[in-house]
Order: C-alpha cells, then structure tokens, then sequence
C-alpha cells in the first residue's frame, strides 16, 4: 500500500450500494466500511478519513444532519451514492456540504477516479442530475413556467416530486397560506387541474 492512500469510510443503509468496490484497495485507497445506525450517526468521528461515501438510502434528514455537522469541521468530503430521483435532496445535499452526487453504478476506476477528483477539491455530480438542476434554471425563465415568480416555480418543482404542503412550507420558510396560494396560481398560469399533472408536466420539461 502506497504511503499516499486516502482513507476511504463507506457507509451502508439499505443494501449495499459499494458492492464491488473492495478492489478500489489497488487504486491506493483504505478502506473500511460500516452499516449506518441512528447511534453510529450521533456519535460519529469521521476525522480520521479523507473521503466517506454515504448511501443515498439513508434518510434525507439524517444525511443533512451528519453532512451539516461534519461541515463544520471541515475534515472529511462526503459523497452521497444510489441517490434517488429527487434533485430537490441533491440541491439540498450539497448546500449541506457534500462533494458528490451519484445516482447509478459505476465502474470502480471511475469511482476511483470521482474519489481523486473530490479530494483535490473537484465537486462530482452525475450527469443526470445536473442536466436536471441545469433545465431548471433554464426553464425557469421559458414557456410555460416564464409566467411564474421565483417562488412559484420553486413550489412546482417541489409539488412535482410529491413533496408535501408542509414539507414545502419549512423547507421554502413560507406559511401554509402562501404555499396553497401559489398552488392556486400554477394551475391557474399553466392551466392544470390536478396535481398529478405537476408530474407530468415537470418531466415532459425534464425537470425531474
């Protein structure tokens, strides 16, 4: 092993999303690897490692509490793996601190490769998903969405991915009150009925 290696912590949740991984060991990486309990997550000291992949499986509150604590520090740079298709919890994962965004399964050289990039200060996102983020603020100021505020598209997206109202509110720091009302006016400006036709609309535009 060279004396350069990363100390590599992979934290699993649900199944394990770094099955396959074990050979990053040759690409000059430690590794060491943990199932993730509420316990395990509290008490947590990550200093000792330089990368830690976090499985996307893990509750998206719990994954901003550990990456809002560890921001603090400064110590490690967490990538999050087998994230969903929610680009709302990716935005949010890497305003929290996070490195990297990967959603599906990659090869190990390329994970290997992510890894080096990430620890030289790169931040990774996977194309998927910043295509995603990308067509947002595009299509934030094209037909039909130019004819919503800020605020209004920031709840469509957010409808669209089946958050919700109250979720919304909090994580827009906006009353209930004004959650429904931009939902009025949506459906009103792009003349939809039903929620469901959020969906519909938000991927036929690519946002989700």
């Amino acid at each position: 092993m060279s004396s350069s290696c990363l100390n590599l912590l992979l934290l699993s949740y649900g199944h394990d999303p770094f099955e396959g991984y074990d050979g990053l060991q040759r690409h000059d990486f430690e590794i060491q690897r943990y199932r993730l309990t509420p316990a395990f997550i509290c008490g947590a000291d990550f200093s000792a490692f330089n990368l830690v992949g976090l499985d996307g499986l893990m509750p998206p509150e719990a994954i901003l509490e550990l990456l809002q604590t560890q921001q603090k520090k400064e110590t490690s740079k967490f990538i999050i793996f087998n994230l969903q298709e929610n680009i709302h919890n990716a935005v949010n994962y890497l305003q929290a601190g996070a490195h990297g965004i990967l959603t599906g399964k990659h090869e190990q050289q390329e994970v290997a490769d992510i890894f080096q990039a990430v620890h030289q200060g790169a931040i990774y996102i996977d194309n998927d998903v910043a295509q995603k983020l990308a067509m947002r603020h595009i299509k934030k100021i094209l037909e039909p969405f130019d004819t919503l505020s800020s605020r209004e598209f920031d709840v469509f997206c957010l409808i669209a991915e089946d958050f919700p109202i109250t979720y919304i509110a909090n994580q827009l720091t906006i009353s209930l009150k004004t959650v429904f009302n931009c939902q009025t006016a949506i459906r009103r400006k792009l003349n939809v009925q039903h929620n469901e036709q959020f969906k519909l609309i938000a991927k036929n535009n690519g946002l989700i």
